[in-house]
């Protein structure tokens, strides 16, 4: 099966499952005929049943949201087990996600007159863990609508596992259909000050939502699938550190490759005292909103400050590190 939406620069696809083999598999084809990924049969019903128990219900839960494939157009492959009847697959095409701005562009339209304190982050190698820790979201609604965040994978407690927890932003994935619905691009940055862009790598599957938070504007997850050799999970702390102390927020700016913004803590207000917890404005440029932690079970980073150093924090949050 074929689709095209002309003038997209890229399309996610959404299918519903009516009756489908664990072993079968959906594939997904660019424009040129290069295949994008292989969706296992079983990995689209356990999504759903992720979906239905975090109560999702009707065709938000059984919606199934396919890879971002660049260009207008994408072909739908479905491979079935020797001996499976044909009549007993049954795949609906529910959504397409038409995007009118590639996500991963080299540009940001930054607001006018706003004077920028970020800079590419390859231009500081003392962050090199944490950017190889940050990861550019996209994220697709029940609706088609689809838009970009950031996400930083955090590191558990036990040594023995390598377990894909991440933070974002609950604006950004507020529920586990938006989970479900993720892909997790990492390294999509350029390495060295002033070079060439690396190629971002995919993770795609979804997570699973196991906190979320509108009051502090956080969500907690767990990639389906692991991310690419190279990436880091970091430490983190409940504690927020001392004054004085050097930190940075590290970002993909509507989609752009990741950029840095350095600081310094010189003091702590909570995000309901600057009127930032949930999105209600934007701290003082260069001001550090520090989250108190939710749920004991869920651990959170020593800080996950939106809007550091930028006139649009909605669009553009990304968690801050401590050195």
């Amino acid at each position: 099966m074929r689709l095209t939406s002309p003038g997209a620069l890229g399309l996610r696809l959404a299918v519903r499952i009516a009756g489908l083999s664990d072993t079968a598999t959906l594939r997904v084809f660019s424009a040129d005929g290069v295949a994008v990924a292989d969706i296992a049969g079983r990995a689209i019903h356990a999504s759903v049943q992720s979906n239905h128990a975090g109560g999702a219900t009707g065709e938000a839960a059984e919606t199934y949201w396919l890879p971002l494939v660049a260009g207008d157009s994408l072909t739908l492959a479905i491979t079935r087990p020797a001996g499976v009847d044909p009549q007993a697959v049954r795949v609906t095409l529910a959504r397409l996600s038409h995007f009118v701005q590639w996500p991963f562009a080299d540009t940001e339209d930054g607001a006018a007159g706003v004077p920028s304190c970020r800079e590419a982050v390859g231009c500081h190698p003392k962050w090199d863990a944490a950017s190889r820790a940050t990861a550019l979201l996209i994220h697709t609604d029940q609706a088609g609508d689809s838009g970009a965040c950031t996400g930083v994978l955090l590191n558990d407690a036990d040594p023995a596992t390598r377990i894909p927890y991440l933070l974002t932003a609950c604006h950004c994935v507020a529920d586990q259909t938006r989970a479900s619905s993720l892909e997790a691009y990492f390294f999509h940055r350029a390495r060295s000050c002033g070079g060439p862009l690396e190629p971002p790598q995919a993770v795609s599957g979804g997570a699973d939502l196991l906190s979320a938070g509108a009051p502090t504007d956080t969500s907690f997850l767990r990639l389906r699938a692991p991310p690419p050799a190279g990436a880091v999970l970091l430490g983190w702390s409940a504690t927020p550190p001392p004054i004085g102390t050097a930190v940075a927020g590290i970002h993909h700016p509507r989609g752009a490759p990741q950029e840095i913004a350095l600081g310094t803590v010189t003091g702590r207000r909570h995000c309901a005292e600057v009127g930032a917890c949930a999105g209600e404005g934007p701290p003082r440029a260069g001001s550090i909103c520090w989250r108190s932690p939710g749920r004991r079970a869920t651990p959170r980073p020593a800080a996950a400050a939106r809007g550091f150093c930028s006139p649009t924090p909605r669009r553009s949050w990304g968690p801050s590190m401590a050195a």
